[in-house]
């Protein structure tokens, strides 16, 4: 199992998460470029190239995670030279897509409980705590979100979409979480600065746009009192049972 201790450390600048947990033996960076193919043991592994034609070396048992590639290879047995061509997804994205399913392949990853509400997933803060194991702590903020620095997301974002396009659940709702963190108690400005977008409205159509969103606000409100309303009578009654 995957190792849960995310220790604490550092100081993050703005936009920049706090220092990553102390790395695992087991984190290895991604792999490379399969060139040769005669090096193939072919009843272990098989091979997925890109887009852009690059090829690599996956095990089998890794190869089961994604439902896309599970079924497109049904039909092939042990030691067949299984080439599966992984047409929405880039070699650049592909060799992390590879990386998390060799790890996880014997290290299944602990379903994300949900909501996140105060749960992090990339911390920001020193006295931050990350829910996810320190591998895919440091999976997540090594590359995918660029030395931890939120502004630097846009390798998570193919991750989602490939993660998406080769039916990888875990890592899609992995990836998934990741943003939603990120984007999360942001305001408008923010979330343009984050993604790069100019945000062209005036003062007054920012605050239209407020007064005809604030009945959400208002629903999401009444529906969280009466949700803790509901906890609270729930709590009554189970002591009035002692």
């Amino acid at each position: 199992m995957a190792d849960k201790d995310a220790k604490k450390g550092g100081e993050g600048g703005e936009g920049a998460a706090a220092a990553a947990p102390a790395a695992p033996v087991n984190f290895l960076p991604p792999p490379q470029p399969t060139t040769n193919k005669d090096n193939v043991d072919w009843c272990a592994n098989m091979m997925w190239k890109s887009k852009d034609d690059i090829s690599y070396t996956v095990s089998r048992k890794a190869a089961t995670q994604s439902g896309l590639v599970s079924d497109a290879t049904k039909d092939e047995s042990e030691g067949d030279q299984t080439e599966v061509p992984i047409t929405d997804v880039d070699g650049n994205t592909l060799k992390y897509i590879v990386q998390w399913i060799e790890y996880h392949k014997d290290a299944p990853m602990e379903e994300i409980e949900k909501p996140l509400k105060d749960k992090k997933i990339i911390k920001i803060k020193d006295d931050d705590e990350t829910i996810v194991s320190a591998w895919d702590y440091l999976f997540l903020t090594t590359d995918l979100v660029r030395a931890g620095d939120i502004k630097q997301h846009d390798i998570l974002v193919d991750v989602i979409m490939a993660a998406n396009y080769l039916d990888i659940k875990p890592l899609l709702e992995l990836s998934c979480a990741a943003m939603a963190d990120i984007v999360r108690n942001k305001n408008r400005q923010e979330l343009c600065d984050l993604f790069g977008i100019e945000n062209d409205f005036t003062a007054d159509e920012e605050k239209r746009a407020r007064e005809q969103n604030s009945w959400q606000e208002e629903k999401a409100g009444a529906a969280a009192a009466a949700g803790g309303d509901a906890a609270k009578a729930g709590g009554g009654a189970a002591a009035g049972k002692k």
